[in-house]
């Protein structure tokens, strides 16, 4: 199973379209998007870019902290909606959380970490870790790939005591743009995708092993 993991298109629709130009035909079989589909947080924003993506058998999406309500509502109303929720696809549990710890006050979808840890309580027991991928927004906490340019880190402490906790298969975040890499939280790998809107993508072929491809493009 191919698997495209994607964030922060920030309503570039364009992205998206050269996304699907590199990879239409190529088998995907699932699009996991980790946030902020939008930066308007509009309906009609998000339609464009998920309109681009029809070339994958099935899209699961969380909201990122600048997703408002009509984001949600969109990717209810669609079916694809993976925050707070488990979706199994592929033999693989995929289990989201979308928004980020507020900082700035234009955040338009906010989390917190009592949510937070509620939520990855509940969803994370009882999965086999082996074939658990979590797909949140906001990064783990006070890492390499939380910490935005200005020397603040913004992740979330409670999803990286859940990983090190549960250790799931795979994490993968975004949010923080300039934070773009990986590291290991025990067994996991933690992997801030990078913003779409930049040519970024993260490709994932799992088939009993797990082989990662970071992918760059041009827009």
């Amino acid at each position: 199973m191919k698997v495209l993991f994607i964030a922060d298109a920030h309503s570039n629709a364009l992205a998206a379209r050269r996304l699907k130009e590199k990879f239409s035909g190529a088998g995907i079989g699932l699009i996991a998007i980790a946030g902020d589909i939008t930066d308007d947080g509009m309906a009609e924003s998000a339609e464009r870019v998920l309109n681009e993506l029809d070339f994958a058998e099935k899209i699961i999406a969380v909201p990122g902290n600048m997703d408002g309500k009509q984001v949600v509502e969109l990717l209810e109303k669609k079916g694809i909606l993976l925050h707070k929720r488990k979706i199994e696809f592929g033999g693989y549990a995929f289990i989201g959380l979308g928004g980020a710890i507020p900082y700035h006050t234009f955040y338009k979808f906010s989390l917190g970490d009592l949510e937070a840890k509620k939520v990855l309580n509940g969803l994370l027991p009882g999965t086999n870790p082996k074939k658990t991928i979590l797909v949140t927004h906001s990064p783990p906490y006070n890492v390499k790939i939380d910490l935005a340019g200005f020397g603040v880190h913004l992740g979330c402490r409670e999803i990286s005591r859940a990983i090190e906790k549960f250790q799931p298969l795979l994490h993968i975040c975004a949010h923080v743009h300039e934070a773009k890499g990986e590291i290991e939280i025990g067994k996991t790998k933690s992997i801030n995708v990078g913003p779409l809107k930049e040519g970024n993508a993260l490709l994932a072929e799992l088939n009993g092993k797990m082989k990662l491809l970071k992918v760059q493009f041009e827009i």
